[in-house]
């Protein structure tokens, strides 16, 4: 199961995280087990950092406003109309199938896979 998640305050997190243990490592009397320790978590806490600053980002999905743009002629969209009636639609010479004053649009989603056994 796939699950998003805010990328940007996790990272802010990680950083103070990474920021508390250089304070640590700057500031106290530790053996060298207990540095050696808190320099690794430092070092994974700053991997996690770089990893999420590198990821892909998923774009939440959206109406896209027929003023904004257009999708791609004959794309099977989500569509919805000044009388608030939500069906779906795609360009057709120009224009929305089936008419109906079309203000905003939306991909469809994939397709439900259903669970593997």
């Amino acid at each position: 199961m796939s699950r998003c998640i805010d990328a940007d305050a996790l990272i802010e997190d990680l950083k103070h995280d990474v920021a508390l243990d250089q304070d640590s490592l700057d500031h106290e009397e530790l053996t060298d087990s207990n540095r050696e320790i808190i320099q690794f978590d430092k070092d994974c806490k700053q991997n996690a950092i770089d990893l999420l600053q590198n990821a892909p980002t998923i774009e939440p999905q959206r109406w896209i406003p027929c003023s904004e743009r257009l999708p791609e002629a004959l794309q099977e969209v989500i569509v919805t109309s000044t009388a608030g009636y939500v069906y779906t639609s795609r360009i057709v010479h120009g224009d929305f199938e089936y008419g109906g004053n079309v203000i905003a649009w939306m991909p469809l989603p994939k397709p439900y896979k259903g669970e593997m056994e």
